[in-house]
C-alpha cells in the first residue's frame, strides 16, 4: 500500500497580509502623533458632529451659520452669496443670516437680519438670488403663523420689537461687498384654487385663501 504525499501547508493570503497591515497602520499612527507633537502650527479642531479635523484644512474652507441651504454666484464671479436658514449662531445672536464669500480673499462675511431672531414669526424660505447687475440680492420670507404679516409686537413672546413682514421677498442692496436692506416685497394671500384643500398648517389664513 503507497501511502501518497499531502501538499504542504500554507495559510491564505489575506491571513498573511494582517500582520503586515497592523504595523503598517500602527507605524502610521505613530508618525501623526509626532507631527502634531512638534509642529506648533497644526492643531485639532473638534467639529459639532463629533469629528475631529487637523488644521490647517487644504483649500481653507470657511466655516457656515446654522443650516446652510443655498448659494449663489454673483453674475461678476466675485462674491457667492449663502442663505442661512437655521436658528441661528452666537455670531448673529441667534438671528437668521446671509453670508457672502469674497473670492478675492476667501473671506466670509454676514449679514444677520434682525426681522429674523428665534421668536419670529417668519423665517427665509430655500430660494437666494442675484440682480443681473450683481448690486442687489433677493430672498423669500414666508409664514404660516402670521401669513399676512397683520400681528402686533406684543403677540410675541418676547418684549423686542420684530417687524412682521408676512410672506414676500426681502431686497437687499449690495456694494463693496455688504448688504443693506432695502425694501420687502409682499406677496398677498392668494385664494385657494377650486377643488382644492389647504393644509393644517395655514390654519391662520382667512378662509379659502392660502
Amino acid at each position: 500500500m503507497k501511502v501518497g504525499k499531502f501538499p504542504p501547508f500554507t495559510l491564505p493570503y489575506p491571513v498573511l497580509m494582517r500582520p503586515r497591515i497592523l504595523v503598517i497602520l500602527s507605524c502610521l499612527f505613530a508618525a501623526s502623533l509626532v507631527l502634531l507633537a512638534t509642529d506648533p502650527i497644526r492643531k485639532r479642531l473638534l467639529l459639532p458632529s463629533s469629528k475631529t479635523i487637523i488644521t490647517p484644512v487644504p483649500g481653507s474652507p470657511q466655516p457656515m451659520g446654522a443650516f446652510p441651504v443655498n448659494v449663489v454666484v454673483s453674475p461678476d464671479q466675485k462674491y457667492a452669496a449663502i442663505l442661512e436658514a437655521g436658528y441661528g449662531t452666537i455670531e448673529t445672536e441667534l438671528h437668521q443670516s446671509i453670508a457672502i464669500l469674497d473670492f478675492a480673499t476667501n473671506q466670509i462675511t454676514r449679514y444677520a437680519d434682525p426681522r429674523l431672531p428665534l421668536h419670529a414669526h417668519q423665517t427665509f424660505f430655500l430660494g437666494i438670488a442675484w440682480s443681473s447687475d450683481s448690486k442687489h440680492i433677493y430672498a423669500p420670507m414666508a409664514s404660516i403663523t402670521d401669513p399676512a404679516g397683520n400681528k402686533s409686537h406684543k403677540e410675541n413672546d418676547t418684549d423686542d420689537p420684530v417687524d412682521h413682514t408676512g410672506n414676500g421677498i426681502a431686497v437687499y442692496s449690495f456694494a463693496d461687498g455688504k448688504i443693506t436692506p432695502e425694501r420687502f416685497l409682499k406677496i398677498p394671500l392668494q385664494p385657494l384654487a377650486k377643488g382644492k384643500q389647504r393644509g393644517s398648517i395655514h390654519k391662520e389664513a382667512p378662509e379659502g385663501m392660502l
